[in-house]
């Protein structure tokens, strides 16, 4: 499956720069596990309606990711589903997300990130062995 072209930047050059959804959620998981609190990033949940195995098939392989990019225009939203260590203040670990999820989308893309929506989805409470 060909991967979904994000943004084409045509510059000068006799070239173009494509960069791709997947490129941007790899920028997105790595900045967002940097941050004290994250203990890792979870799937979303896909929600289907009745509709054909091939349309299902399709919305899950599009939904049922840890990071998801919407694209308008030259501006990307960006959703990140987390599992946050328990004891950790979800607000601020959330706020530190976003800052640095979209720092780094826009610093390493040039990509202007509008928002950033954090699902905490799971909370990981490590026993003591």
């Amino acid at each position: 499956m060909e991967k979904e072209q994000v943004k084409q930047i045509q510059g000068p050059s006799a070239g173009t720069l494509r960069i791709s959804e997947e490129v941007l959620a790899t920028i997105a998981t790595k900045a967002a596990t940097g941050i004290e609190g994250v203990a890792a990033l979870k799937s979303g949940k896909a929600e289907v309606s009745q509709q054909g195995k091939k349309e299902k098939k399709r919305l899950f392989q599009r939904f049922d990711r840890p990071v998801r990019i919407e694209m308008s225009e030259d501006e990307a939203v960006l959703d990140l589903y987390l599992i946050v260590r328990y004891g950790a203040n979800i607000r601020t670990v959330s706020e530190r997300v976003q800052q640095a999820v979209k720092e780094d989308v826009q610093t390493m893309t040039g990509i202007t990130v509008s928002k950033v929506n954090i699902h905490i989805e799971d909370i990981l409470i490590e026993e003591a062995i």
